[in-house]
């Protein structure tokens, strides 16, 4: 049985390796007081402006509150294998590719080469899919348009992002049960 797992970053910058991962937040879909959340002690002093601006982590504070990246993706798989137990495959679920193209640099990068990988579900191209409509109209004002509006607004804090993704993501499922008892 498949757990989906609904995560958001916060990022220094647009791109793993030259910028710093600052924040994971993730939640288990259906039940999201089950989370996760660390700041990341920084990787790099690479930033840009806006990145600051939108998470509103310093470096200072990074450095000063973070968690060692390895010692956060070891953290992150042992709390996906708590959730999942032997029995459950974890789907990990992000609106877009910005968030995954980080987790998935991290935990490559520190030894966790099969959490995630190909059981990365990204919301944009399921929301496509599932009102068949363009890839511009997958934006989250798009999809409050076609109904799917959530109670969270989107803060960039990592973990609320990851527990309103996870409300929009029990949207489309509902939807998709709708659709297919018709």
């Amino acid at each position: 049985m498949d757990v989906y797992i609904s995560f958001d970053v916060e990022a220094n910058g647009p791109i793993p390796a030259e910028y710093a991962m600052v924040s994971l937040g993730a939640c288990v879909v259906n039940t999201p007081e089950r989370c996760f959340y660390r700041i990341l002690r920084p990787t790099t002093e690479n930033y840009t402006e806006k990145a600051l601006k939108t998470h509103k982590i310093s470096l200072e504070q990074a450095r000063a509150e973070g968690t060692e990246p390895v010692v956060a993706m070891r953290e992150f798989a042992e709390w996906v294998g708590q959730i999942c137990g032997p029995d459950h495959r974890p789907v990990l679920v992000s609106f877009g590719e910005f968030d995954y193209m980080f987790l998935r640099y991290y935990l490559v990068k520190h030894g966790y080469l099969d959490l995630g990988g190909p059981n990365w579900l990204d919301m944009k191209s399921y929301a496509a899919g599932m009102l068949n409509c363009a890839w511009r109209e997958t934006k989250k004002d798009e999809l409050r348009g076609k109904g799917l509006v959530t109670q969270r607004q989107h803060t960039h804090n990592a973990l609320d992002d990851a527990v309103e993704q996870a409300e929009l993501f029990q949207l489309f499922l509902q939807y998709q049960a709708k659709k297919t008892q018709r």
